[in-house]
């Protein structure tokens, strides 16, 4: 159906072109309006741009002219000469703005952030200096109070200088007052001592983030750092020497040689009439200087406890250095406190020293006895033992331990009544000063070694037979593993094991054998002297015929073999796989030996390297033997012959027992 209309006419009947014409000009007229819509879009985004990166730019200046600013104070703070430090000189300064602004002048807002939060990161550090260096300012105002406080002897009214305070030897103890506000000063001291530390942890702990782009502030706790380890040392120094002074007021240290009072150590090994009239050789002959003899203005060394003033100055001074010793070193008496616990929870006594050795080594030997206490009875040790004096013949080594064993014993009571002092210092429960001191000697005897005996015995290996070198190198070793032993006690180290002679790996992880085991070259030299003694050993048990020869077999029916010549049945070589000829036993009994040596060693690396170095080679020269053995007997063409037989049987035997022996050896 049409319905006869016309569009196109109808279309511009209603004037369709003026319609387009009029589309055509409204686009025309919104494209403009679009274009400054968007241009000011873009504009509106840059102005923003900029304002972030203005506002970026000024935190950035903020922040950085804070940190110079503060630099400037900081670098210098209450130097004691009143000089400042070389770090806020312009050149330092012009150094921190090239360091913490490198992208100052960036047109773009990543790098301008990395500036921030560097320039950030850089405050809050510095805000960790601050306070670092604001908390070393008190610890060097406490130990200056310190140092002007002097030990008055009783009945001194003026506290002198501690320049001119007279011999502690020669003067009588001090006054209660005065080891009162001595005691007061220096736990003022070490307690901001506590607080520098502490401060110095938290600024590590920011300061890593500017690690690498700002060093000049680390330059600036560098100085800090500096400052507050001369104060510890001046407090360690001034704690170290009155102790010190207070032990030789009390006598202290006691001579070398045994007492009339004081016998020798029941139960010690060795040769004790030897050692004394060893010692008495070397003080006749060694004169005046002679490290064994107490000095003249000494009396004879009774005890702590005859003088109950001098004990008091000395609890008062051990309790100040343990309480350094803390601040100092406080994540070894955590981990201390920590063994301890475990060791409670586990049902033992925690108070008790043998509770768990472990925790010997968990924290170093207390300063009160390794500075004050034993290092004057070491300069004796050191000069009465050195390989020059009658006493330091290489040949025995066991002089040198029992000495210092006797030392220990005869002496262990007097030193657990400083005990007093440590729990003054709160380790009362955690260190006992009797354990303290036979730690502080095996150290001394440890160093004794090192540094005098081992290197004469390196100097013979050297120059000398070889043979005679090595017996004194495994003769010191196997004196020094006895020394452990009987050590042991007053280490803290329980009965279990004592009756079980087993050292635990804390016990043994600071034996004297470090001495050896911790120098490549004495290493070397011991596992030498080791190799060569056994390998000689083995050698003339296997050069040994009857060595070859098993025994018989205990069943007189077992002597019946078939297809064997008569004499092969005599002497029952084929059937003695269980019965082995005694060069098998003897190796076992040297393999033996050799691992119970090596279980004495301080840690796991030495005792392979001595079982490589010695039992690998003891193995190797028996498999060559035995192999010799049967290569030959192969080739004869007659392994059952009555020649062979017994050599064959025995080998056989021997391989056995060797593996079986060695396979359930623990």
């Amino acid at each position: 159906m049409q319905l006869g209309v016309d569009v196109e006419a109808y279309t511009v009947g209603f004037g369709g072109s003026s319609v387009h014409d009029a589309v055509s000009a409204a686009g025309a007229q919104q494209e403009p309006q679009q274009q400054q819509q968007q241009q000011e879009l873009q504009a509106n985004a840059v102005a923003q741009q900029q304002e972030v990166l203005s506002a970026l730019k000024l935190q950035q200046t903020q922040y950085r002219d804070y940190i110079v600013s503060s630099i400037r104070i900081t670098a210098g703070i209450d130097a004691p000469d009143g000089s400042s430090s070389s770090i806020a000189t312009a050149e330092g300064l012009a150094q921190v703005h090239a360091q913490l602004a490198p992208y100052a002048h960036a047109s773009d807002i990543p790098r301008l952030v990395e500036s921030v939060y560097l320039a950030a990161s850089a405050k809050t550090y510095l805000a960790a200096l601050k306070a670092w260096a604001e908390a070393v300012r008190e610890l060097e105002r406490r130990c200056r109070d310190f140092e002007s406080c002097g030990l008055n002897s009783q009945g001194s009214e003026a506290a002198p200088a501690l320049t001119s305070i007279p011999t502690p030897s020669l003067s009588s103890p001090p006054s209660p007052a005065s080891l009162e506000a001595y005691s007061q000063a220096a736990f003022q001291a070490i307690e901001g001592l506590g607080a520098s530390v502490y401060a110095a942890s938290v600024a590590d702990y920011y300061g890593t983030p500017v690690a690498q782009a700002a060093p000049t502030l680390h330059a600036v706790a560098a100085a800090i750092r500096g400052r507050m380890q001369e104060s510890r040392h001046a407090l360690y120094t001034r704690l170290v020497e009155d102790l010190a002074h207070a032990l030789e007021a009390a006598s202290w240290p006691p001579p070398l040689a045994p007492t009339p009072r004081s016998p020798d150590s029941a139960g010690m090994a060795g040769d004790a009439d030897a050692e004394r009239r060893a010692s008495g050789e070397a003080a006749s002959t060694a004169g005046p200087g002679d490290a064994s003899r107490p000095l003249k203005h000494h009396r004879e060394f009774t005890g702590f406890s005859s003088d109950p003033a001098r004990l008091a100055q000395l609890h008062a001074l051990i309790a100040c250095l343990g309480g350094l010793q803390q601040a100092v070193q406080p994540e070894e008496f955590q981990r201390l406190q920590s063994i301890l616990q475990q060791a409670n929870a586990s049902g033992l006594d925690s108070a008790s020293p043998g509770a768990a050795p472990q925790a010997l080594e968990e924290v170093p030997v207390l300063w009160a006895a390794s500075a004050a206490l034993v290092p004057p009875l070491q300069a004796r040790l050191q000069a009465h033992f050195a390989p020059s004096t009658a006493a330091g013949r290489l040949d025995r080594p066991e002089w040198l331990f029992q000495t210092v064993l006797r030392l220990v014993q005869e002496h262990v009571g007097h030193v657990a009544s400083l005990q007093p002092g440590l729990e003054s210092a709160g380790l009362g429960g955690r260190c006992h000063m009797a354990v303290e001191y036979a730690r502080a000697m095996r150290d001394a005897t440890k160093a004794v070694l090192r540094t005098a005996r081992l290197p004469a015995l390196q100097e013979i290996w050297e120059q000398e037979e070889e043979g005679v070198a090595g017996e004194l190198w495994r003769q010191q070793v196997r004196e020094a593993i006895e020394f452990e032993t009987k050590l042991a006690p007053f280490l803290g180290a329980p009965q279990s094991v004592l009756a079980s002679r087993a050292l635990p790996d804390p016990l043994l992880a600071a034996s004297v054998l470090r001495a050896i085991t911790d120098d490549p070259e004495y290493m070397a030299v011991w596992i030498a002297a080791e190799r060569q003694a056994e390998l000689a050993r083995l050698q003339e048990v296997m050069d040994d015929p009857k060595a070859w020869m098993p025994p018989p077999p205990e069943d007189e029916d077992q002597r019946a073999g078939p297809g064997l010549p008569p004499a092969a049945h005599s002497q029952g070589g084929w059937q003695q796989e269980f019965n082995p000829p005694r060069v098998a036993e003897a190796l076992v009994d040297i393999v033996s030996a050799l691992v119970d040596i090596s279980r004495s060693t301080p840690n796991a690396e030495a005792q392979k390297a001595l079982l490589d170095g010695v039992g690998g080679p003891l193995l190797e020269a028996m498999m060559e033997r035995l192999n010799g053995i049967l290569e030959q007997a192969a080739s004869s063409n007659s392994i059952l012959s009555e020649a062979w037989a017994s050599r064959v049987g025995a080998c056989v035997a021997a391989a056995r027992y060797l593996h079986h022996m060695l396979s359930e050896m623990p």
